[in-house]
């Protein structure tokens, strides 16, 4: 199982590469060029030292070193080719990769997000993103062709002589095995170091979001004593690591000295033994080099690859996971929506049930607020609504068709909803309030006038999620955002939370003024703000929902708290 999964990872790895199979081929002719010279270059160098040096013929010197001179001038120009067609296959490759998972999370379910925050994502994304990019480095596209030099070499090898050429093949399963030590090794440590820079992202995100908290609890020492825990772990980590790495790069080394050193050692005997030429083992030594060089390039890709596979397998298995999450969206056309009906519907978190088989329908033009204790499902209900979630059982009915059967896109576009965890872009004013739509002056200043924001520009920067304006100006933006999408349906999770008495009251003349024809579904918290609805939804302890035409029907009117389970 676990060579096919690597298998498919592999496969996967090559499709990053389908889009640039023009530049491939000519990355590749240049590396031919290049493997052509390095070929070449022995031959002429046992000719300079044989028939030019030991035989004093200068004319013959100067006609190889000029050849020699030609050949590696060739070569170098076609490395400078192939490293500005590489650079750019890289590029590509990485932009692919980053786009490729920011789409997947523009689809993806929005569960997926509960248990991980922006720190966490981005840090794995980076970690993951540059392993991966690791598969255009020069050592993949070197290995491809430097086995054509290969072959030339050994050739090369019994040619000249068949005896040292022996020798030469001792180092091969040397080789292997050394390298797949190794790559055993890193793998394994690769892995361990992918999850806990996961636990450090995630860490770093909360500690960074709880900041002011932090300080006013007086959390430093202790937050700096978990920093420095999770510090020492990544970089314990990474230093094993690189502790393999520059093992397994020492054990090349001396298996190379070695081999060189026996090389020297036998050839000196066999041109004592005059059955060898000086030139002809400085010939052998090089196309030794050219045999050695890319077999232990091969066989580095294995340990090479070992600190790509964890970061591709993580990668993978996120795009795989968000096609089989990905958002459903029907095709039949949003007109007009004239009732949301919940039939049965039940929903939980994991092992927590909110919802148990709720029934209910709000009509067009109702006004209805939404109240319960905290944690009983309340936004869920809005949740379940928008269909950024699915229901366990039961369906989501508007006008009697289940919601699911409408285009995604344009049933959204029938509700403007502020919820708890509506979020403002740190960018201007006008640009949260438009939300990537063309909106014209006017119709924002009326907006922001309605929802009561008359103390900020248009090109006024927010802050991220609003840090650098106050809590009701936040509000009040939201507020301005959904009146400008000027819909049907209004969706509002506790509004007035962070607003003024004045605001409060501003909010609710709109309701009854400008949005009296249009339904609006809020949750509140504040039972004396129930007198301005028509009906009461609520949800209770027990995980059921409820109907009520006045406050005086409820169970908090009855019993002065919220339902109890059971």
């Amino acid at each position: 199982m676990f060579i096919k999964n690597q298998n498919k990872i592999f496969i996967q790895l090559l499709k990053l590469f389908v889009p640039y199979k023009k530049k491939i081929a000519c990355i590749l002719f240049c590396l031919l060029i290049f493997t052509a010279a390095s070929i070449s270059y022995p031959l002429l160098n046992k000719i300079l030292i044989d028939e030019g040096v030991m035989k004093h013929n200068f004319n013959t010197v100067v006609m190889i070193v000029a050849a020699m001179f030609g050949v590696f001038l060739v070569s170098s120009i076609a490395e400078v080719l192939k490293e500005f067609l590489r650079a750019d296959i890289a590029s590509g490759v990485h932009q692919s990769l980053v786009e490729n998972v920011f789409n997947s999370y523009l689809l993806v379910d929005i569960a997926y997000f509960k248990d991980r925050n922006s720190a966490e994502l981005l840090n794995d994304l980076n970690v993951d993103i540059g392993n991966i990019n690791k598969v255009c480095d020069n050592t993949v596209f070197f290995v491809i062709t430097q086995l054509v030099s290969c072959l030339g070499g050994i050739a090369g090898l019994f040619i000249i002589d068949y005896r040292l050429s022996l020798l030469v093949f001792l180092f091969f399963p040397l080789k292997y095995f050394t390298v797949r030590f190794f790559s055993d090794q890193r793998e394994k440590k690769m892995g361990q170091l992918l999850e806990k820079n996961t636990v450090f992202g995630h860490w770093f995100g909360d500690a960074l979001n709880a900041i002011r908290d932090v300080r006013l609890f007086g959390l430093q020492k202790k937050m700096q004593q978990e920093v420095a825990g999770h510090v020492f772990g990544v970089a314990d980590s990474q230093r094993q690591l690189n502790i393999l790495q520059s093992m397994n790069l020492c054990s090349e080394v001396f298996l190379m000295h070695s081999m060189e050193v026996l090389l020297l050692l036998v050839g000196a005997y066999f041109i004592l033994d005059k059955t060898l030429t000086l030139g002809s083992l400085f010939a052998f030594i090089s196309y030794s080099m050219q045999v050695l060089e890319p077999i232990s390039a091969t066989l580095n890709l294995k340990f090479m690859f070992s600190g790509i596979i964890p970061s591709a397998t993580r990668y993978f298995q996120l795009l795989d996971h968000t096609r089989q999450a990905q958002e459903f969206s029907g095709s039949a056309p949003v007109e007009q929506i004239n009732s949301v009906e919940f039939k049965n519907v039940s929903f939980s978190y994991g092992e927590n049930r909110v919802l148990n088989k709720a029934n209910f329908v709000v009509q067009k033009g109702d006004k209805v607020a939404v109240i319960g204790a905290n944690g009983s499902g309340k936004s869920t209900l809005f949740t379940l609504i928008e269909r950024l979630a699915v229901p366990d059982e039961g369906q989501v009915l508007i006008n009697g068709i289940t919601a699911a059967s409408f285009d995604l896109q344009k049933y959204r576009a029938a509700f403007a909803a502020v919820g708890q965890d509506s979020f403002l872009l740190n960018r201007t004013v006008e640009e949260n309030v438009c939300m990537g739509s063309l909106c014209e002056a006017k119709n924002i200043n009326d907006a922001l006038a309605r929802a009561g924001l008359r103390d900020l520009a248009f090109d006024d920067i927010v802050g991220e999620n609003g840090k650098q304006i106050s809590s009701g100006q936040r509000q009040k933006i939201l507020f301005a955002r959904a009146l400008l999408r000027n819909t049907e349906w209004f969706l509002f999770d506790e509004i007035t939370s962070n607003m003024d008495s004045e605001a409060a009251r501003n909010l609710f003349g709109v309701l009854h003024d400008e949005l009296k024809d249009k339904t609006v579904i809020m949750i509140v918290h504040d039972m004396k703000l129930l007198t301005h609805f028509d009906y009461i939804l609520e949800v209770g302890r027990d995980c059921k929902v409820r109907m009520h035409q006045s406050y005086e029907a409820t169970t908090v009117a009855e019993t002065g708290s919220f339902v109890a389970a059971g």
